[in-house]
């Protein structure tokens, strides 16, 4: 009864109201609701793989593209992610684990985080999870896996590489594992032999994708993003929590970490006394070290690729980390701790995911209410950087003010959908001057709003620069919302009347 009521917080918290969709999401539902067929060409601008589109496309044609229903998709997902985890729990830890695993996921405020956001994180997560199912089954089926789980392996493994390019770090980490099991007992080696071929087998289904992975690889990068960090997943874990909250999030942190060290020492002392469930307790120690070799293979390739370490991308390991803290939460030795070490990562979880739901994820309905009272028909918006044009957009589509035009600068991509493509270089190329004089002379006596942030790398310069041009053009310029860089997706709003005839 305690984890059904678990299970309809779990969904409730997904599917509570939050503020409008931010930047990726808006650019997610955007792509999505072009022609099918369009969809996966379009990609080559975002530098993401397809299958999360895809999928959305589909959701969008039968349940709409409002805020609510495009982000029930993902809960649906993660809720799905919960109950395949706690699959792969209880199989390795036994039923105890499957309740461990709900306590310390249904809640966890990076799983609702991303199980409230309409893009692919929770999809990776249930991949992943009947990854870890597959691998399992593959491992107890006698004589040898059957067909229907190396195809169900060779399936997932696609998908994957269709969802997250990080799930190539993960893949890369697991294929290791299988290597070093090929490597070993001589009666076993057949079998792991068969699940590397599914692997490969996913990974030749992949192929078609591979030339547009490697233009994006190439071409679109991120180019917002910082110096690449240590890729920590039991810290990215709790990361769905507002910064604000950072010694909660620290010691959600630390107990999820613990309780996974002990899944791993109780496999370990298992191992040891030769107790009836060697299988189960080996699957422990490959999931904790396939974790560590894909948090260590990912902070490789993101220094080498230059590439960014968000920690949404931890997603790939998120799935295993759950189910080895469940694990080690029912290995508690006695039943006052179990309670205990429940109790405390829920109310952390609890406490975070409170925070996160108050918490906006973007400015746009500020600017868009500020717009919407004073703009006109013939006025212009102009973004800048093109970043704030996807949330905005979808909000003046769908709630006016109407009869405004909207351009981004620099010029070449949509309002409703930021171009990745040598997006630097872009920048750095733009004229701020020529572009202000543009606009300042089509809109004429009409307002030109400029909705931009000095804060977004690499725009900072070019951005600051087009909103002083329009304010040397025209006069009596005011700022009407003030950016607040404490809001992920934010910006300010600038009006810059015409001249009066």
């Amino acid at each position: 009864m305690a984890v059904l009521g678990l299970a309809v917080a779990g969904a409730g918290v997904r599917l509570w109201p939050r503020s409008a969709l931010w930047l990726d999401e808006a650019q997610s539902v955007s792509f999505a609701r072009l022609p099918l067929l369009d969809v996966a060409p379009a990609l080559r601008e975002d530098g993401a793989p397809p299958l999360y589109y895809l999928l959305l496309h589909g959701w969008i044609r039968v349940f709409g593209n409002g805020d609510a229903a495009v982000r029930s998709l993902s809960a649906a997902l993660s809720l799905a992610a919960v109950a395949v985890a706690a699959v792969a729990a209880r199989r390795l830890g036994g039923p105890r684990a499957a309740v461990g695993l709900a306590c310390v996921m249904l809640l966890n405020p990076f799983a609702v985080r991303y199980g409230a956001e309409a893009r692919m994180y929770s999809l990776v997560m249930l991949e992943v999870a009947a990854g870890l199912v597959l691998l399992e089954r593959a491992a107890r089926e006698q004589p040898a896996p059957g067909r229907r789980t190396l195809a169900g392996i060779a399936l997932v493994t696609a998908a994957l590489l269709y969802t997250h390019y990080w799930s190539i770090y993960l893949l890369g980490a697991t294929a290791a594992a299988v290597l070093i099991a090929v490597a070993g007992r001589q009666r076993r080696r057949g079998r792991w032999l068969r699940v590397l071929a599914a692997m490969a087998a996913g990974g030749v289904l992949w192929l078609p994708w591979l030339p547009t992975f490697r233009f994006q690889s190439q071409r679109t990068g991120t180019p917002w993003s910082s110096e690449p960090q240590i890729v920590n997943p039991f810290s990215a874990a709790t990361r769905g929590a507002p910064s604000g909250a950072d010694a909660a999030t620290l010691a959600l942190s630390i107990a999820l970490g613990a309780l996974a060290l002990v899944a791993v020492l109780a496999a370990l002392r298992a191992l040891r006394a030769r107790r009836t469930r060697p299988a189960a307790d080996r699957a422990v120690l490959v999931t904790a070290s396939v974790v560590v070799a894909c948090a260590a293979l990912a902070t490789i390739g993101a220094r080498l690729s230059d590439s960014a370490t968000s920690p949404r991308y931890t997603s790939v390991m998120f799935p295993l980390v759950m189910v080895l803290a469940g694990i080690g939460l029912a290995a508690l030795p006695t039943r006052w701790l179990r309670a205990s070490g429940a109790a405390v990562v829920l109310a952390l979880s609890a406490a975070l995911v409170v925070n996160e739901i108050d918490t906006p994820r973007t400015r746009a309905q500020v600017v868009h209410a500020a717009l919407a009272s004073r703009a006109r028909p013939g006025d212009l918006v102009v973004y800048c950087p093109d970043q704030l044009g996807p949330a905005l957009e979808r909000l003046i589509e769908r709630d006016g003010p109407s009869g405004v035009d909207q351009a981004v600068f620099p010029a070449g991509s949509a309002p409703e959908r930021v171009d990745w493509i040598d997006y630097e270089q872009r920048y750095a190329d733009a004229a701020p001057a020529a572009a202000a004089a543009r606009w300042h002379a089509a809109a004429g006596a009409s307002t030109v709003y400029l909705v931009w942030s000095a804060t977004y790398p690499p725009t900072q310069r070019p951005c600051s620069e087009l909103a002083r041009a329009l304010a040397r053009r025209r006069p009596g310029s005011r700022e009407l919302v003030a950016d607040d860089p404490r809001v992920a997706d934010h910006a300010a709003l600038w009006s810059f009347p015409g001249s009066t005839p």
